[in-house]
């Protein structure tokens, strides 16, 4: 259930505050329901997506592709039938995992129409989960424990599910006020306005230190491109991604805080190097025109300490572009050389 977690999130963000009370269309701060371990949140506003034509139509030719299907029905059945808002947090960077049983501490609070049996008896279905009724601060959780794995259904049309500590945090952050995700953190998603999709994650001491080691060891092997500006990556402060359409145009920008406008700009010129390098790839290669295109598009900027990357596009571009890169084989560009006989006994 939910493989290719990441993707589906990408898709959902692609062609989809948060409400959290007894009516269906009053928002609430989103603090309310997010606790402080989160370091990322992000925010998807399916209802306003569903809602153009555009994205609605990109949606029903991914829906029909044979290897979204299964995806596709797994989400109709936990996110509902009409899935109004979504709200994501975790502890940790979940663009890696694969389900959302590898992504770690990660809730979803979740606004739209659902069965709450229906939902409950899928989940249980095939021995995929067992779960037994907890109270927490009076609400009922469906917890699995052998799974780390909770839903609540925390009030008409709105809903938790994912890591049971999440999910658990989250009621006793509701219920309590205490122990909120930091304003800064939350501030930053709402001076954005309306998008379709924001997120914002802190990058932690932590994780800049794992991503220096991982630098170090691949700059090591003796195999590896040492790209000028690579170890700038490491400096990496805060990362905050927005997606929006106004009319034909879906924009998307990610602005990215340094620890440094030195580490900015060099991070700048490495982003701004490897786009050169597609422009120069042959053409026997086979790189879809469409990618090269796309690519070409990207701005790249700096002011201080805050990289920015911006591209617009429309949907029809983007589905072009799947459709291509659908297409595309980069080992049928390869062929296979014949070595000597020569070449064996030296």
């Amino acid at each position: 259930m939910f493989r290719g977690f990441a993707a589906l999130v990408i898709i959902t963000a692609l062609v989809v505050p948060l409400v959290g009370c007894d009516t269906s269309t009053q928002a609430i701060d989103m603090r309310r329901w997010v606790p402080e371990q989160a370091i990322t949140v992000a925010t998807f506003d399916i209802e306003r997506a569903r809602a153009d034509e555009d994205i609605a139509r990109l949606w029903n030719w991914l829906a029909s592709q044979p290897d979204m299907v299964e995806g596709i029905e797994d989400f109709s059945i936990v996110f509902g039938e009409n899935p109004k808002e979504v709200l994501l947090f975790a502890s940790e960077n979940v663009a890696s995992a694969q389900s959302i049983y590898e992504a770690g501490y990660t809730g979803l609070v979740i606004r739209g129409d659902h069965d709450e049996r229906e939902m409950i008896e899928y989940l249980e279905s095939d021995g995929m989960h067992d779960f037994e009724i907890e109270k927490r601060k009076g609400q009922k959780v469906y917890a699995d424990d052998s799974e780390d794995f909770g839903v609540a259904f925390v009030a008409r049309n709105l809903y938790l599910f994912g890591d049971l500590r999440a999910v658990r945090d989250s009621i006793d952050v509701a219920k309590t006020g205490e122990g909120r995700v930091s304003a800064e953190l939350t501030n930053a998603l709402k001076t954005r306005g309306d998008a379709l999709f924001k997120m914002v994650m802190t990058i932690t001491p932590e994780m800049r230190a794992q991503i220096r080691d991982e630098l170090e060891y691949s700059q090591g092997d003796a195999m590896s491109v040492q790209l000028p500006g690579l170890e700038a990556l490491a400096e990496m402060k805060s990362y905050l991604a927005i997606i929006d359409k106004q009319g034909d145009v879906v924009s998307e920008e990610v602005d990215v805080v340094f620890t440094s406008a030195k580490h900015a700009e060099a991070a700048g010129g490495l982003f701004d190097t490897l786009l050169v390098f597609f422009q120069f790839v042959p053409e026997d290669q086979g790189i879809p025109e469409e990618l090269l295109a796309m690519l070409d598009s990207i701005e790249i900027t700096t002011k201080g300490a805050l990289l920015r990357i911006t591209l617009d596009t429309t949907v029809s571009e983007i589905e072009t572009l799947i459709q291509a890169l659908e297409a595309y084989d980069p080992y049928e560009y390869y062929e296979e050389e014949e070595v000597s006989p020569e070449y064996w006994s030296g």
